[in-house]
């Protein structure tokens, strides 16, 4: 049983938010999208959807470039999940989904495949494939509208040979910038690029040097085209409250 099992549904508010003003924002039609498939966002989810997804008079992205700070086991990769199905199968955008390890990486492609491979429960999203690649360290879907979510671990050269719109960068506590300089020119020639870090706060001990210089930049306000959703708590707050 879960321990929140008594409580009401708790809707916070984001320890850090920096969102740039936005015309209108395709995560109002991501959210509509996920929950007719089964996969209603939580609030934390819809927010930061909303936020991170800000569309300009033009149609390009508000926040061409930011992150999602959010505790483990707080449903950071379902907002992922949302994020990549809109995107890629309205919108038609290629996404490069980029983890720390080969085993995360797999994961995420597995429950994506749960969306575009199962025509009796998805029949629309299972008519837009194209292709789907199976083989370990080369996983991909391909629909027929152009969109695309590739899936790779990352390694100081990882990234050469591959073209996207998003670059999405999982576990991204643990990003070098020997691996972001590898991977950053993927959607350099995109009309409409996004860099989309997502990870969990670091320990004190780990270096997490790209994270914690992001973070940074959006605390202090230093890029106005950014985007930084962080859920935590204060730091004087009281851990052993529920």
């Amino acid at each position: 049983m879960s321990l929140l099992s008594d409580v009401p549904q708790v809707s916070v508010s984001p320890l850090v938010r920096r969102v740039p003003v936005a015309a209108d924002s395709e995560g109002y039609d991501c959210c509509e999208l996920s929950t007719a498939y089964g996969l209603r966002p939580f609030d934390w989810q819809r927010t930061a959807l909303i936020d991170t997804m800000g569309v300009r008079e033009d149609g390009r992205w508000a926040a061409p470039r930011g992150g999602w700070s959010v505790a483990r086991q707080n449903g950071k990769n379902g907002g992922a999940e949302m994020f990549e199905v809109h995107v890629t199968a309205m919108l038609g955008m290629r996404v490069l989904h980029s983890a720390h390890e080969v085993k995360t990486a797999r994961k995420a492609f597995k429950r994506l495949l749960d969306f575009f491979d199962n025509p009796r429960r998805y029949p629309e999203l299972a008519a837009l494939v194209k292709e789907i690649r199976r083989t370990n360290g080369q996983e991909a879907i391909e629909l027929h509208n152009g969109g695309s979510v590739e899936f790779l671990a990352r390694t100081k050269a990882s990234g050469r040979g591959y073209s996207a719109d998003i670059l999405l960068l999982d576990e991204a506590q643990e990003l070098t910038d020997d691996e972001l300089e590898a991977m950053q020119p993927t959607i350099s020639a995109s009309q409409n690029p996004m860099l989309f870090l997502m990870g969990t706060p670091p320990r004190p001990d780990k270096p997490a040097v790209v994270w914690r210089r992001f973070r940074q930049a959006a605390v202090d306000n230093l890029d106005p085209e950014m985007f930084w959703i962080e859920y935590g708590v204060e730091p004087d707050a009281d851990f052993a409250a529920r």
